[in-house]
């Protein structure tokens, strides 16, 4: 029998996961790709009774299946009943997605008509403590009236004493009007609208102190409500003992998956070494906490009923951890699949890694089927995926005799079949490569399993002074070291390669590629190769036109960076920008408004604006600057227009407006022979709906920057 038949006749839990995933696939990108939320009330039915009629249908074919006693038919008509699964499969996960999309009650604040009043929330999450603001989300519940209303809202407050007391379960009196979230408004910018919808909130609201109050407090779920109290309490054992403020955030973050007072800097370098995935609760945490519990619980294996016991200790104590560590998907999956793993070693069931992969996907699914949209969910079961499969070919390559040197190079071929298995999706969502992955993670994982260790000991004897000051003082001594350790590498020569770009249909190509090598390695037929070299060179092809179509793209853009100027002329993987300092300087500004959109474009160098002059293609005007672009001629104004008196018109394609300067629209006719008017994001939002108005009375066509990023194509 052909290898990959059997191997997938004894992955049935692979077999229901595909059709049920395609289903979720479907239902997203058909309400919220192909619909506004605000339709989502009406395009929903259609798909409910189109996925509910092909459930019914296809259940009623495995039935008639199932119920015949003849082996002939059975067996002749089984390709039909397969269909039948994978279509029920299929329209369950369409099915399971609409119900856990909020926005589709009648009563959910999207469709409410009047926004703006007061409304009573409950804080659903424990707040979140950035350095100068609290953000909290919490579920509407009723509006001034004592009407009834549905779902969630981010809320923003200054940061004292009292939204620092917030708590989950805490019940809020707000005013004021929640805002829609902002889709992207420059190109290939992070879509945090969609990242939030995933997450069912669409809307926000800033709360300066005297729009909210506390009216009520611990109103939670009561056993939610004692897990986050007990995390806040290993916290404050953490901050007696940890001294400086970065080595407690990132022992926060290993032990109680703790983020929020983590600087940017600790973030990008954790991130810059390959090492970032201690930082996030995951398979590695669950996965020391899971052998310690075997290691303590393991005498209880002799005895039957005790061996049961002992099965519900681990299972209790690892969603404990999960959830006292903030139920992050790939600390789920860690969690579920240990517990099941377990489950089936007590009761002597299989434990094929694959399957109890496929059931634990298939498992969280059913519980929420967005977490499929989070990229630490993916993350998590590729980096299981390839430590399961590559891992034995990887190890074996190299026989290693010395049982500490074997364990280092077990380490290492872990460590590589967890960045094979990433490296696409990796690319795609970070467009960056760690070079030095291999050693931080030699030093990083076994240092991180120790710091667990010490921190769970810690907790248990945080009483006993005279014991805990010593196990205090030995954590803080590792994570000092490690932090150390972590921006040593991160200063390295090369240590991180940036501006890597790939598209979606180059991950899923580069993903096919992979599985078409290993399908080969395993079962060496012609048709395998032959199948994985024609995809090859569908991703060799995708990639060479999509580097042809950058080297040929010349544009003028004007990026949208709230209160600065951001403008770049990018010709031929060239930059020229006019950037305002401070935005340069911040490095996420820049990556989140603007880097990711030239990476995608190619572009390898930023040269300043200013160096055009040289070239004869910029004019220095006293009231602006004209650059030569391609074809257009481009007016950046910003400096007052009233010292300049014109002999005649100037004659150019667009003016930006720029700077924030007091200018009359009125008065730009009279210098200027113009097409467009363009408001970059350093201008207040009161002059440019000033500017606006004065527009539509002169019928001069214009493009606000606080809308989306101004592009436009130069030849």
């Amino acid at each position: 029998m052909d290898k990959l038949r059997s191997f997938w006749n004894d992955l049935p839990a692979l077999r229901l996961l595909m059709p049920y995933m395609a289903g979720t696939m479907a239902a997203i990108s058909y309400i919220h790709f192909f619909n506004q939320p605000i339709n989502v009330l009406t395009s929903f039915q259609p798909i409910m009774m189109a996925a509910s009629t092909l459930l019914t249908i296809s259940l009623i074919c495995i039935a008639i299946h199932y119920s015949t006693n003849n082996p002939s038919r059975y067996y002749k008509f089984r390709l039909l009943s397969g269909g039948s699964i994978a279509i029920a499969m299929f329209s369950l996960g369409v099915i399971m997605l609409v119900f856990n999309t909020e926005i589709i009650q009648p009563n959910h604040f999207l469709h409410k008509k009047k926004r703006e009043g007061v409304f009573q929330v409950a804080i659903n999450t424990p707040p979140m403590r950035k350095a100068k603001t609290i953000v909290a989300q919490g579920n509407f519940l009723t509006d001034e009236n004592g009407k009834k209303i549905s779902g969630n809202i981010l809320m923003m407050m200054p940061k004292d004493s009292i939204a620092s007391s917030l708590k989950y379960g805490d019940y809020l009196l707000i005013a004021g009007k929640p805002e829609l979230l902002d889709a992207p408004k420059n190109p290939y910018e992070f879509d945090y609208a969609q990242f939030q919808h995933f997450k069912n909130n669409y809307y926000r609201i800033y709360l300066p102190p005297s729009n909210y109050k506390i009216i009520k407090r611990n109103q939670g779920n009561i056993i939610l409500s004692t897990i986050y109290n007990w995390r806040n309490y290993f916290i404050h054992i953490l901050e007696q003992h940890i001294i400086q403020k970065d080595d407690l955030s990132v022992a926060s973050a290993i032990l109680l998956g703790y983020r929020d007072e983590m600087s940017q800097d600790i973030i990008q370098a954790y991130a810059s070494s390959g090492a970032l995935h201690v930082m996030s609760v995951s398979g590695l945490h669950v996965g020391v906490i899971f052998l310690a519990l075997q290691l303590l619980l393991k005498r209880m294996e002799r005895n039957k009923k005790l061996k049961i016991i002992r099965t519900l200790l681990i299972v209790i104590l690892l969603i404990g951890y999960g959830i006292i560590t903030g139920l992050a998907p790939s600390v789920l999956r860690a969690v579920t699949m240990f517990s099941l793993f377990t489950i089936a070693k007590t009761f002597d069931r299989d434990t094929n890694m694959y399957n109890i992969l496929a059931v634990t996907c298939l498992i969280l699914l059913l519980a929420n089927p967005y977490f499929i949209t989070e990229v630490g969910f993916k993350l998590s079961f590729l980096a299981v995926l390839g430590i399961v499969s590559l891992y034995p070919i990887i190890y074996k390559q190299i026989a290693v005799q010395n049982k500490i040197l074997n364990f280092f190079w077990s380490l290492t071929s872990m460590s590589i079949a967890a960045q094979i298995a990433t490296f696409p999706i990796g690319l795609y969502y970070f467009h960056q490569f760690p070079i030095f992955f291999l050693i931080s993670n030699l030093v990083v994982i076994p240092i991180s399993n120790i710091i667990i260790y010490l921190g769970m000991i810690l907790f248990i004897i945080a009483k006993l002074l005279w014991l805990s000051n010593g196990f205090g003082y030995a954590l803080n001594l590792l994570l000092n070291w490690l932090n150390a350790f972590i921006l040593w590498i991160e200063k390295a020569p090369y240590s991180l390669i940036e501006a890597i770009h790939i598209s979606q249909a180059e991950m899923y190509l580069m993903y096919i590629v992979f599985a078409g090598i290993l399908l080969y390695y395993y079962n060496p037929k012609a048709k395998y190769a032959i199948a994985t070299l024609i995809v090859c060179l569908c991703l060799v092809t995708v990639r060479a036109a999509r580097i042809i179509e950058n080297k040929n793209e010349k544009l003028f853009i004007v990026y949208h960076v709230p209160k600065h100027t951001a403008i770049s002329v990018i010709n031929k993987n060239k930059v020229y920008s006019r950037i305002d300092s401070s935005v340069l300087a911040n490095r996420s500004q820049m990556l989140f408004h603007i880097k990711h959109h030239w990476w995608a474009l190619g572009v390898e160098k930023n040269t300043s604006l200013d160096k055009l002059l040289t070239t004869k293609k910029m004019i220095e005007m006293p009231f602006g600057t004209i650059v030569f672009a391609g074809n257009k001629k481009i007016l950046i104004l910003d400096k007052p227009l009233k010292k300049y008196i014109a002999p005649t018109k100037i004659e150019v394609d667009e003016i930006v407006l720029s700077g924030n300067k007091n200018i009359s629209i009125s008065l730009l006719p009279s210098y200027f022979k113009f097409k467009k008017l363009v408001f970059d994001s350093s201008n207040k939002k009161w002059r440019v709906s000033k500017w606006k108005v004065e527009c539509d009375k002169m019928s001069i066509k214009y493009h606000d920057v606080n809308d989306f990023a101004y592009i436009s194509e130069i030849y």
